[in-house]
C-alpha cells in the first residue's frame, strides 16, 4: 500500500514483480482512491492494467507496459488532498511486489480513472460495453481483448460506437479499424498510441490511446463494441477503459468473474505464440510460455521445446557457450546437430522456407529447399561466404490464402528475410535464379500490398515445432503483387544481398 498527500500528482509509478503466472496477474487487483473517497477510482487486474492480458507483455506504449520484471504507468494522475494505492491479492498465493512512485506538483486535468469489464461468448445479441460513466470528463483510451469461440476472426468485424452526452456521435467500421489497423492485422506490434500485444488464431489483444484526438464529454459517456455483425459472434470480450473525470467516482468495473476465457484452439497455436514473443524481443517470455505450455498440455514434443528454450537461454546469456554446446550435444534431436554446426562453424547460416504453395528456393543459382506444407517450415544449413548473393523463390499458383516466406540467420542472429523490398514477377522468362540475371523490370512486393496476414493464415493454425529461434518470426510472408489472372504458372520472389 502507498499513500500520498496533496495537492500533487502521480507522474509515473512502477511495480516490480518476478511473478509471471497469468492466474496471479489476473487475480491481484490494482486499486487507487482519490481524496479520501469511499470507493477506488481505479480497479483493474494488475496484468490487464499494464497491457499484460493473459500473459506478461514485455513491450511499451507511451503510457503503460513492462520492461523485464517491472510494470510501468505514465498516465498523469493529479489529486487535491490524498491518494491511496493498494494491491489486493485474491490469487491465494504469496506475491512479492515493490512500488516505485514518482510525484510532482499538482496539474490540472481531472482525476484519473480505470475500469475493467468482461462479457462472455454466450452473450450474443448484446454489445460489449467498454465504459459507461456520468460526469464531466475525457475518455483516454482502452485495452480490448477478444477470444472467438467460432474459431474465426469474424469477431473483428465488431463496430465500435460512442454515445456522448446522450447522442451517438461515433460509429466505427470495424474493431481493427478503431485500433488503427486493418484487414485483421498482420503480426503483433507496439507503438506509442496503439498496438497489438497478442494475435493468434483466434484471439487478439489491442490498445488505443486518445492523446491526439481527445474524446470529451460534459454529462455522460458510453462506448460499446458490437459483438460481431448482427451481435451474433460467440466471442468473449475483456476491456480496460482509461478516462478522466472532474470529480472522483467509483471505477466502472465489473469484477465478479475475472477468470480468463477458455480458448480451445490455444494448444494448436503454439508456434504463433512463441513467434510473437520474439517479435517483441522477449526471449524470457518465450521460455516462461514454454514452461507453462509443457505443464498444461501433454505433448509428444516437449524435448523439442526444451531444445528451443536452451537456445533462448543462450541468447539471453543465461548460460555459457560451453553449457550451451554441452546441452546440444546431450540432445537426441536431429535439429540439435544442426544448431551445433550453426553456432560453431564459420560462415554457417540457417535458411528456412515456409509456404503453403508448392515452392522451391535457390541460393546463388542452386536449389537448396523445396516446401509447400503450411504446417512445416523446411530448413537448410549452408555456408554463406562474404560477398554478393541472390535468393530466389518460385511458387506455384494457389487460392487464397497463399504465402511464401524466407528467413536467414547466423550464429550472430537474424540476417534477412522476405519483405516489401523483395522483387517479384509472375511467369518471368530467363534464368531468374542466377546471380547475374537482370531483374530491373520487376515489381517491389511492397508496391502493391504484397504481404500477408501472418503466416499462418486461417484456416491453417498448427505449425510443427522446431528449435530455430528468431527466424520465421523476424520476417514477412509474401503474396504476388503483380496480376495473376490466368491462375497458371508461377510467381518468383527475388532478392540480392551482401554479406559483410
Amino acid at each position: 500500500m502507498w499513500s500520498g498527500q496533496g495537492p500533487a500528482a502521480i507522474n509515473a509509478f512502477t511495480i516490480d514483480s518476478g511473478v509471471h503466472s497469468p492466474e496471479v496477474l489476473r487475480n491481484v487487483f490494482l486499486k487507487i482512491t482519490w481524496d479520501g473517497g469511499s470507493e477506488p477510482s481505479v480497479c483493474v487486474p494488475l496484468g490487464d492494467f499494464f497491457g499484460s492480458v493473459w500473459q506478461r507483455w514485455r513491450a511499451q506504449s507511451m503510457f503503460f507496459g513492462s520492461i523485464g520484471n517491472t510494470f510501468f504507468c505514465r498516465f498523469p494522475m493529479p489529486f487535491q488532498t490524498s491518494a491511496r494505492m493498494v494491491l489486493e491479492n485474491r490469487s491465494g498465493q504469496n506475491v512479492a511486489l515493490k512500488f516505485g512512485i514518482q510525484t510532482g506538483g499538482h496539474i490540472p486535468g481531472g482525476y484519473f480513472h480505470a475500469g475493467w469489464r468482461n462479457s462472455g461468448a454466450n452473450e450474443t445479441g448484446t454489445p460489449h460495453t467498454v465504459l459507461k460513466t456520468a460526469g464531466h470528463g475525457r475518455y483516454a483510451g482502452c485495452i480490448l481483448s477478444v477470444v472467438s469461440a467460432d474459431q474465426s476472426f469474424w469477431a473483428l468485424e465488431s463496430d465500435e460506437s460512442m454515445v456522448i452526452d446522450g447522442q451517438k456521435t461515433w460509429q466505427g467500421t470495424g474493431l481493427e479499424d478503431y485500433f488503427n489497423a486493418g484487414w485483421y492485422y498482420q503480426n503483433v506490434f507496439a507503438r506509442p498510441l496503439h498496438g497489438l500485444p497478442v494475435k493468434a488464431p483466434f484471439r487478439t489483444v489491442q490498445y488505443r490511446l486518445h492523446l491526439t484526438e481527445p474524446v470529451l464529454f460534459d454529462n455522460n459517456f458510453k462506448m460499446d463494441f458490437e459483438r460481431g455483425p448482427d451481435q451474433a459472434s460467440h466471442a468473449a470480450y475483456e476491456s480496460v477503459a482509461f478516462y478522466y473525470l472532474d470529480q472522483p467516482q467509483a471505477a466502472d468495473s465489473r469484477m465478479e468473474n475475472p477468470a480468463a476465457p477458455v480458448d480451445k484452439v490455444q494448444p494448436y497455436t503454439l508456434m504463433t505464440d512463441l513467434w510473437n514473443f520474439e517479435r517483441f524481443g522477449d526471449l524470457q517470455g518465450e521460455t516462461e510460455y514454454i514452461d507453462r505450455y509443457n505443464a498444461q498440455f501433454n505433448t509428444p514434443f516437449q524435448d523439442m521445446l526444451e531444445l528451443r528454450k536452451l537456445v533462448c537461454r543462450y541468447e539471453l546469456k543465461q548460460i555459457s557457450q560451453q553449457q550451451f554446446i554441452e546441452g546440444l550435444t546431450a540432445s537426441t534431436n536431429e535439429q540439435a546437430a544442426v544448431l551445433r554446426r550453426l553456432y560453431t562453424e564459420p560462415e554457417a547460416a540457417l535458411i528456412q522456407l515456409y509456404c503453403n504453395m508448392p515452392s522451391e528456393l535457390y541460393l546463388d543459382g542452386k536449389s537448396i529447399l523445396r516446401g509447400g506444407d503450411p504446417q512445416k517450415p523446411v530448413s537448410a544449413l549452408v555456408a554463406l561466404k562474404k560477398g554478393r548473393h541472390v535468393l530466389a523463390a518460385i511458387s506455384g499458383w494457389q487460392e487464397y490464402p497463399k504465402w511464401t516466406q524466407v528467413s536467414v540467420r547466423t550464429a550472430d542472429g537474424f540476417l534477412l528475410g522476405t519483405s516489401m523490398y523483395w522483387k517479384n514477377a509472375v511467369n518471368p522468362s530467363g534464368n531468374w535464379m542466377n546471380p547475374d540475371y537482370d531483374d530491373s523490370g520487376w515489381i517491389l512486393v511492397g508496391a502493391d500490398s504484397g504481404m500477408v496476414k501472418g503466416p499462418p493464415e486461417e484456416p491453417y493454425v498448427w505449425v510443427q515445432p522446431d528449435p530455430f529461434v528468431n527466424t520465421v518470426s523476424q520476417t514477412f510472408g509474401l503474396r504476388p503483387s503483380a496480376s495473376w489472372g490466368s491462375k497458371k504458372g508461377h510467381v518468383v520472389y527475388r532478392h540480392v544481398f551482401e554479406v559483410q
